[in-house]
């Protein structure tokens, strides 16, 4: 009789870890579909390659442009041709459909119209200084202090579409390392295209003094 109890909760142990490993594996699943359903969402690839021409790249960088509604409202299901930046109170039109990105050997240049009503529909111009073929040199890059294109729009908005520009390619690349199950180390710009590297994440260790 003892025996046939211990064997009954033995079974009974079994189905249950059964059932939570079942339990875990459909709430992993879902998890993944919600992943999946938002990048779909925000127009993102569904795998991004880790080399990207100017065109793919222009068209990969514009869900990231868009961002999300300010106020905290459901994103559109696809990717908006127009956003509105709104600064201190003054406000502009980015036209997303209209950005261009240019790859050089060890910089990326992009070019996206802006339109206020002081000055009408105008590019706005950045460019960023990447590293040429070394992906040890991470997610850094050097760029003009005031951006090119329409002065007055460069001026009073140039710093808002560097960082946008910026935050974009840093974020394909996380979005690129991720659907990979790595880490984002470096963006470099070589032949006329963008290449996306990936590795371990990086751990940072504190120096005792001896």
């Amino acid at each position: 009789m003892l025996v046939l109890i211990f064997l009954e909760k033995g079974r009974e142990t079994k189905e249950r870890e059964q059932d939570e490993d079942h339990r875990r594996d459909r709430d992993r699943d879902a998890e993944e579909r919600d992943d999946e359903d938002e990048r779909h969402r925000r127009g993102v690839p569904e795998q991004i390659p880790s080399h990207l021409d100017p065109r793919p790249l222009a068209h990969a960088l514009q869900p990231h442009l868009a961002g999300r509604p300010a106020d905290g409202s459901v994103a559109p299901a696809s990717t908006p041709t127009t956003v509105v930046w709104s600064d201190a109170g003054e406000e502009a039109i980015a036209h997303l459909d209209s950005l261009q990105i240019r790859i050089l050997d060890g910089a990326v240049v992009a070019s996206l119209d802006l339109e206020t009503d002081q000055t009408g529909r105008a590019p706005v111009v950045v460019r960023f200084a990447l590293a040429a073929q070394d992906p040890a040199a991470g997610l850094i890059a050097v760029t003009d202090e005031v951006p090119g294109g329409n002065p007055i729009l460069a001026a009073r908005w140039g710093a808002t579409v560097q960082d946008a520009v910026w935050a974009s390619l840093t974020g394909l690349a996380a979005d690129h390392a991720a659907q990979n199950g790595f880490a984002p180390h470096g963006l470099s710009a070589v032949a006329g295209a963008l290449r996306l590297h990936m590795g371990n994440p990086f751990q940072i260790t504190a120096l005792t003094s001896p």
